[in-house]
């Protein structure tokens, strides 16, 4: 299936209920930004909705060289979290291993929910 962008936009969107995107790096620029841009459309979801979760792991207390030498798809491994076979650079497997360790961080008392609101 072939979805124009105004549509997955459109879905990404209602499925999120309004609820910030995090990424590893700024993907408001190279996703949204971009993508909109090439297509000719303005973004629908603004681009303040989404934020980068290095944030969350430097106030988790995280080492800035660590953080500069971990691609997501490695974070869980950082973290000792057990987890199914990852392949990096991989959209879903990527969000997976950023999404274990940020659960790991939390079970842990290393991140408290009230980050996500305030960073």
């Amino acid at each position: 299936m072939v979805w124009r962008l105004e549509d997955a936009l459109s879905g990404v969107d209602s499925f999120s209920g309004g609820a910030r995107f995090w990424s590893w790096g700024k993907d408001e620029l190279n996703m949204l930004a971009i993508s909109c841009y090439v297509a000719g459309i303005q973004p629908s979801i603004p681009a303040r909705r989404f934020d980068n979760a290095v944030k969350l792991l430097v106030a988790a207390g995280m080492p800035i060289e660590d953080l500069a030498k971990t691609p997501s798809n490695k974070l869980a491994d950082y973290y000792g979290v057990d987890h199914p076979p990852l392949r990096g650079h991989d959209g879903l497997d990527d969000a997976l291993s950023i999404s274990y360790t940020l659960q790991h961080l939390m079970r842990i008392g290393k991140l408290q929910p009230e980050v996500f609101d305030r960073t």
